[in-house]
């Protein structure tokens, strides 16, 4: 890797930093499949929160509009 100079400076060659841009080339390329994992679980958890969130409405919608429609049922008759 990088040397000590004459004058103790450190000496980075070019085929130092082709190596190191080839190790980062290796740890990019294994990582592209977690991406892709990660992006698959936060739309998992994604759709969970617009369910999860969604249901109350939804319930307080349905149970409101059984009970109107049984008051109008019970008042027209």
């Amino acid at each position: 890797m990088a040397t000590l100079g004459e004058g103790g400076e450190v000496v980075v060659t070019l085929k130092d930093v082709y190596i190191e841009v080839r190790r980062l080339q290796d740890t990019v390329a294994t990582m592209t499949p977690l991406a892709t994992q990660l992006a698959d679980h936060e739309n998992r958890l994604r759709s969970t929160e617009r369910w999860r969130y969604s249901l109350p409405v939804s319930l307080l919608l349905a149970i409101g509009s059984s009970a109107l429609a049984t008051v109008e049922l019970i008042t027209h008759h």
